[in-house]
């Protein structure tokens, strides 16, 4: 089952007469799903003018969602013109997703360019875990007209849209958000998986076996989350001095309870029990309290925000082996200070994150983190992207004393002792050419190529 909000622009001013004002529709959701679902679309062949001369809608598609259906969107709706270039573009479509509850809530950010220049507003559709991936796709194409019919609507289109039964329609949608059906799990979703995976050839083999049971609630005051997974792996090497196996064992327990105290603070509690081998942790666990501010609302959390989480928090360990400390097991206080700023913007988008934790009973343990991911579309085809970190690592007490072999260090079976760790990335792309990108063509698909 599928459900849709929107965001629209003050009826009184009109498009384009004053500018957006972004509102909670009372009523009108219900028009809308009402229109998306009986209008039928007919367009004239690529590329073509309306009657009133104008070019269709170009529209720019900004995927940040994994899986995004891009050849589903332009295979289904033909009545705009699709373009490479957000420049060109006279409206750029931001889709987003983030967990919701027992399913995935799609985030429509139409951005009017152009004729359309602050002409914008926010369409939301939720599935649920238990829709296939055709009844997702139908669910989100839906969505993606309705918040494109106004737009063109505008360019000379409305002979083009057939509406029919609207009042009726309505009527039935009115109906079904009055009166939700029951639910007798009460919020509450489950998910159970297992995993198995095994490859050889003559001189080497590996297997792995996985399982996960998740449990988790989501509602406006509470977020609920409960795991317990973990895996074996075993793995074959022939070398010349001999056979080398290496066996991982790994399995953890965690459970988060976070409360919402307004629309920028939020508390938890966060629960943990696992088995390492790279850790050489034979058993532990931990529990830590959370408290955790934004500087902007969380209803814009797939757009843009800046948190500040703090948490403190006990672990309780036994190693595998005794360690560089000597220790073979204890107690550990610890605390972390997070700040994360986030924000996708038609230009691009901006990702920052640092961290610094302690060990409360011995400040010389301690660990710095610096993250940064980039991707700026500095002018019409070329986008850059950069992407880094940095960690300064003072806080490795469960290093080994009898270190790691030659062979545990190539499988990377156990940490290693170090004081730093970086990553950089950077890249560019820059495309050209035909600005249009209507036309899907699934001939030769990769699979048969590769």
């Amino acid at each position: 089952m599928t459900a849709a909000t929107c965001e629209q622009f003050d009826p009184r001013s009109g498009w384009g007469g004053g500018g957006a004002v972004r509102e909670r529709f009372g009523p009108g959701p219900v028009a809308v799903l009402a229109l998306v679902s009986l209008l039928s679309f007919t367009a004239p062949p690529r590329p073509a003018a309306a009657q009133n001369g104008q070019d269709r809608v170009r529209v720019f598609l900004d995927c940040q969602t994994r899986r995004c259906a891009e050849d589903e969107f332009r295979t289904e709706i033909t009545f705009v013109d699709w373009v490479r270039e957000r420049t060109v573009a006279d409206l750029h479509v931001i889709l987003t997703s983030q967990q919701a509850g027992g399913g995935t809530q799609y985030v429509f950010d139409f951005i009017g360019q152009n004729e359309f220049e602050d002409e914008d507003f926010r369409l939301e559709q939720t599935v649920s875990d238990t829709d296939t991936r055709d009844e997702v796709l139908e669910a989100l194409v839906q969505a993606f007209k309705g918040g494109l019919v106004a737009y063109v609507a505008r360019r000379g289109y409305l002979d083009q849209l057939e509406i029919r039964s609207l009042e009726e329609a309505t009527e039935e949608v009115e109906e079904e958000l009055a009166a939700p059906e029951s639910d007798p799990w009460n919020l509450w979703v489950f998910t159970i998986g297992a995993d198995f995976e095994a490859d050889g050839e003559e001189r080497q083999s590996s297997y792995e076996i996985g399982g996960d049971l998740n449990a988790r609630r989501v509602t406006p005051d509470w977020k609920i989350f409960i795991r317990l997974g973990g895996d074996q792996e075993h793995q074959r090497v022939e070398l010349s001095e001999g056979t080398f196996i290496n066996d991982t064992d790994n399995w953890d327990f965690g459970a988060m309870f976070v409360r919402s105290l307004s629309s920028h603070w939020s508390a938890g509690t966060l629960l943990g029990a696992n088995t390492s081998t790279s850790l050489n942790r034979k058993i532990g666990g931990d529990v830590a309290a959370a408290i955790e501010w934004n500087f902007y609302p969380y209803e814009q959390a797939n757009r843009r925000q800046f948190i500040l989480h703090y948490q403190v928090g006990v672990t309780r360990v036994e190693y595998e082996d005794t360690t560089i400390f000597g220790k073979i097991d204890e107690t550990l206080y610890d605390q972390r200070l997070v700040a994360v700023y986030d924000t996708r913007q038609p230009w691009g988008n901006v990702s920052f994150s640092a961290e610094a934790s302690n060990l409360l009973h011995d400040f010389s343990k301690y660990r710095l983190e610096a993250e940064a991911r980039t991707n700026f579309r500095l002018f019409r085809g070329f986008d850059l992207e950069i992407q880094g970190g940095y960690e300064v690592i003072r806080d490795q007490v469960y290093l080994p004393a009898a270190g790691s072999t030659d062979e545990e260090i190539l499988v990377q079976r156990r940490e290693l002792a170090t004081g730093y760790e970086y990553r950089i990335e950077v890249g560019f792309n820059y495309r050209f050419g035909s600005i249009y990108n209507n036309v899907v063509n699934n001939r030769f698909p990769w699979e048969v190529l590769f």
